[in-house]
């Protein structure tokens, strides 16, 4: 598994998981407490804006997403020949640093490798 494919299945999982919370439980959205659901209401969008700049963040640093970087990507782990030619990626550059920090609020998860440690 690479880290861009280790940080889609994450960001996924926490997209999964702020969907399921957006639905807010008829209990918590009583009068007697209507700040709680608002806060987890607010939560569950901030969640899912942050879901979608991770993933805009993830196809910038590699080298066939295109998805929304428009051909465009980081100058630090990926040469334009990567581009064009459509080669892994430099080790000695990739991941950067970027990735890695993306990377490391899983470094809990049991698929997190030690060498993408920032």
């Amino acid at each position: 598994m690479t880290i861009t494919e280790f940080l889609l299945a994450r960001i996924a999982e926490d997209e999964s998981g702020a969907r399921l919370t957006s639905g807010i439980p008829e209990a918590l959205s009583s009068q007697a407490m209507p700040t709680v659901a608002d806060w987890v209401e607010t939560s569950a969008a901030r969640v899912l804006a942050e879901c979608e700049a991770k993933r805009r963040i993830v196809d910038l640093h590699h080298p066939w997403g295109f998805e929304y970087s428009g051909g465009e990507g980081c100058d630090r782990c990926v040469s334009p020949d990567d581009y064009t030619t459509a080669k892994l990626p430099d080790p000695e550059r990739f991941p950067c640093q970027t990735l890695r920090l993306l990377a490391s609020v899983y470094a809990g998860h049991p698929d997190y490798r030690q060498e993408w440690r920032p």
